[in-house]
């Protein structure tokens, strides 16, 4: 098994919307793509169907004719990519069939297509692998679902509507940025009123009428995943995770047609930064950063690393520019003792430090609650509910929104604190990252990225 990507020397920006639209909108042949399907055979794709395992179909749910693939949905499976794909645009031109079947008769036509898939074939319910969906059904064509184990090893950030519809976070532009590991963010039209029901169609559905084909275009660049229905974007996501892995195509009760499933690899740009956002770690070294205190900081494998030294006291590394009002986000995993954590609007003389830090310590002491240093000690806490969403030992995904008066901290898409409080609205100063004191502390940190309000 390999992982297929293109690289390029030169480096490309494609991180624009502009270029975004450019790329779906293409409808000209690109150099060096793959036709995944290629009108004749399975060759490019391994079939799993549940109670039954790898390659074997005696039931055809899977075949290819006159240039079309032809999944039946009789049975509960999919496809799979023989190999690993990272950083490529997706083209696929699907139409529904007629048939419905077993417990999805008369439900509306599901099918989808998963990336990034990892681990075991039939890791998830025993038919498919861990990934993350794009949705391919009647009324919800572009919904993103996490296909996942609960753990953050899989897991995408949207913006998403204010309020949720039936139980599910929209995509919405410039909505508040939500992470999940688990569930779905639907498209930005999808029908308040939808129904699973067979030939169900929204007011404001995209997909061309019963019989006729569609095109989807999925452009995935690092961690970033984007979604057209017909040339019109309907989905984003942000900070997703995993970026590279095997893609499946689902049999799910419904008859579907294939007529192309073509794969453009996209150029390896130098590290990924979503769209809106700086990066504030290079991933190489600690330029814009400056050491505050005897305490090791260092990068290894595009990890920035900070452990006690040798005198156990505190330690700092600060911006050497300083912020006031701003999203970040970041991830960190805690090794050792872990007791860390994130300061805003912070100025440091020496190893003394004023202003206000967003918690990051071992399980059950506050990850994400706002202690203010040099101050006030203790401001707002998370509660018992929410102290669960750290992953203790694993990668874990920070939100922090710092805006006027108001800060606001995310743990892996669960919203821990909000303060609103007018002493913090008067500050000023750099993000600096800390190690407590007491030595034993151990944490590692990566992909941090900041949108300045």
């Amino acid at each position: 098994m390999k992982r297929i990507t293109l690289v390029i020397l030169t480096y490309v920006c494609i991180m624009s919307g502009e270029i975004d639209s450019v790329v779906a909108q293409s409808t000209q042949p690109q150099q060096n793509t793959i036709h995944l399907l290629n009108g004749k055979n399975l060759d490019s794709w391994y079939t799993f169907i549940k109670d039954r395992g790898k390659n074997s179909d005696p039931k055809n749910v899977f075949t290819v004719k006159d240039g079309i693939l032809h999944i039946s949905g009789e049975e509960w499976g999919c496809i799979t990519t023989n190999e690993e794909y990272s950083n490529y645009k997706l083209v696929v031109e699907y139409k529904w069939g007629t048939k419905t079947l077993g417990s999805r008769a008369g439900k509306a036509r599901d099918s989808g297509i998963l990336f990034h898939s990892k681990g075991d074939d039939g890791g998830y319910s025993g038919t498919w692998m861990h990934s993350l969906e794009c949705n391919i059904i009647e009324g919800g064509t572009g919904d993103f679902i996490v296909v996942g184990d609960k753990s953050n090893d899989f897991l995408l950030t949207s913006s998403v509507a204010p309020e949720k519809q039936n139980g599910s976070y929209i995509y919405q532009s410039g909505g508040e940025p939500v992470t999940v590991n688990g569930g779905r963010i639907n498209w930005n039209g999808r029908d308040p009123n939808w129904k699973d029901e067979e030939n169900f169609r929204g007011v404001n559905d995209l997909t061309n009428p019963f019989g006729a084909w569609n095109r989807l275009e999925c452009i995935v660049k690092g961690r970033d995943i984007s979604i057209y229905l017909n040339g019109t974007l309907v989905n984003h996501a942000i900070f997703s995770r995993p970026d590279e892995g095997r893609i499946q195509i689902q049999s799910e009760g419904a008859e579907i047609f294939y007529r192309k499933i073509d794969l453009t690899p996209l150029p390896v740009t130098p590290y990924y930064i979503p769209e809106g956002y700086k990066s504030i770690f290079n991933g190489k070294d600690l330029s814009g950063w400056k050491i505050h205190g005897t305490e090791k900081w260092y990068v290894n494998n595009g990890e920035l690393i900070c452990e006690s030294g040798p005198d156990k006291k505190y330690g700092y590394l600060s911006t050497d520019k300083t912020y006031k009002d701003f999203t970040l986000d970041f991830d960190f995993k805690q090794e050792a003792d872990g007791n860390s954590g994130v300061f805003v609007r912070s100025n440091i003389k020496g190893t003394a430090i004023t202003g206000w830090q967003v918690e990051v310590a071992p399980t059950k002491m506050h990850t994400g609650g706002v202690y203010e240093s040099g101050g006030r000690g203790w401001l707002i806490q998370p509660s018992a509910e929410n102290e669960k969403a750290l992953r203790q030992g694993e990668w874990n995904h920070m939100r922090i929104k710092v805006e006027g008066d108001e800060i606001t901290s995310w743990l892996n898409g669960i919203q821990m604190v909000h303060l609103k409080d007018v002493k913090f609205g008067t500050g000023k100063g750099h993000i600096a990252l800390q190690i407590h004191s007491g030595g034993g502390i151990k944490v590692r940190w990566k992909d941090l990225y900041i949108e300045e309000l």
